[in-house]
């Protein structure tokens, strides 16, 4: 089993860890593991308290190739000795409050799960992005929480994901975590924003624009964090972006058409 975390603290490999021992309530339920592994991010030795980041499921260690993002607390050598001992004694370690976690991180399971996204690295977007919707999407609802399966792409130009204003359904998405895609010689600047696989989408709000002769049905989701616990604020003001969305159209009217060879990407669900 493997564990890291890339873009958030700086490590730059993953790290070999196995389950020393795994806590368990008085429910019997399995809720945090202790891993150790002979190298940290610092050449150190790892020990670590982690817990899965979506209760109740309660620990389980990830099968090959699968992840799990987990909640993590560093344990001091001090700490690590004292439940080294216990166990050596045959007894249960007494898992104290550590208090809030001090990381998330991924565990991957041994197996091909361990190969990252190519795209897991990229430089992050801060901002709004849009992808058409299709016929069959037209009612949305609001408060529903969407979770994309093989990824997301978007485009930070309105264009692309009206097809030059062709389409007149559409998703916003407000987020901060989506990948920069660099673009291929020859191609349109498609000004891509991919969302990794599983990354969370909770719907605001929706709407309908009217801008130089065309009607946009807009439905306005928010990309939830995976890094902190609970709903962030968004990265701008939702009752900002109706006009904000109406400036970016009137801007892109004002533009010539894009010429797109790869449109089909930019369209569809959001899982």
């Amino acid at each position: 089993m493997k564990i890291g975390s890339h873009e958030h603290y700086g490590w730059d490999d993953w790290y070999a860890v196995t389950v020393r021992h795994v806590f368990i309530d008085g429910t019997g339920m399995t809720t945090h593991a202790w891993l150790e592994g002979a190298r940290g991010p610092r050449g150190e030795p790892l020990s670590v308290l982690v817990a899965p980041r979506t209760p109740p499921v309660g620990w389980r260690e990830p099968g090959a190739g699968q992840r799990m993002d987990v909640w993590a607390w560093p344990i001091p050598e001090v700490q690590g000795e004292e439940w080294r001992s216990t166990l050596s004694a045959g007894r249960t370690p007494t898992l104290t409050d550590l208090g809030r976690p001090q990381q998330w991180l991924t565990l991957v399971g041994d197996g091909q799960g361990a190969q990252e996204h190519r795209l897991e690295r990229a430089r992050m977007f801060r901002g709004l992005t849009f992808r058409g919707r299709t016929p069959d999407q037209t009612g949305v609802k609001v408060g529903a929480v969407e979770v994309t399966g093989a990824g997301l792409s978007t485009s930070a130009d309105i264009r692309v994901a009206t097809r030059n204003f062709d389409r007149s359904h559409l998703w916003c998405v407000l987020g901060d975590e989506g990948r920069v895609v660099d673009e291929r010689p020859g191609l349109a600047p498609l000004q891509e924003v991919f969302f990794l696989p599983g990354t969370r989408f909770r719907v605001l709000s929706a709407w309908q624009e009217h801008v130089g002769g065309h009607l946009l049905d807009v439905a306005l989701v928010h990309q939830l964090d995976t890094i902190r616990s609970g709903d962030t604020p968004p990265v701008l003001a939702p009752e900002r972006v109706p006009a904000l969305v109406r400036v970016l159209a009137e801007r892109a009217l004002a533009e010539p058409d894009l010429r797109l060879r790869d449109p089909g990407r930019f369209a569809g669900p959001l899982t």
